[in-house]
């Protein structure tokens, strides 16, 4: 008979029962945790549609930007009043592409901004008597109301 033939003959030793018996433990703790995983997976994805049903359906533009002011996001609503669409937009400052004017028409610098202040920390209460404007993509313009968290 040969050695791989006998050794396979032999009964496992204490030691390597010990191994086996960790390996399986190992391996009930891996599919656990994988099956778990899957679970917070499916959760978060449902939240997630959740989460984007209720930003497509709002009636009100909303732009997100990051600390710079960089947009990250807008959405139908804010695509359908600028005329820009969400690839046009994205990526871009919002200082630079959603132009703001007084009520004269004169474009509002970026210092006299309410996002512009508040993204530089500063605490801005509005003054609803001078209204601002955006500046469509076609340059007509519409009245806006701002909240900025």
């Amino acid at each position: 008979m040969s050695n791989l033939t006998a050794d396979l003959n032999q009964p496992y030793s204490d030691r390597e029962l010990q191994g086996l018996k960790e390996l399986e433990r190992a391996q009930a703790t891996i599919l656990e945790t994988l099956q778990e995983n899957k679970r917070e997976s499916k959760n978060i994805l449902q939240k997630t549609a959740i989460d984007e049903a209720v930003l497509e359906s709002i009636g009100d533009g909303l732009i997100v930007m990051d600390k710079l002011g960089v947009i990250t996001y807008v959405n139908p609503a804010l695509e359908r009043m600028v005329g820009w669409s969400l690839k046009e937009i994205v990526g871009n400052s919002i200082v630079d592409t959603l132009i703001l004017e007084n009520e004269k028409g004169e474009q509002v610098s970026y210092n006299e901004d309410i996002l512009s202040k508040v993204l530089a920390g500063g605490v801005v209460i509005a003054d609803l008597t001078n209204p601002f404007y955006h500046v469509r993509k076609d340059k007509s313009r519409f009245p806006i109301s701002t909240t900025v968290t």
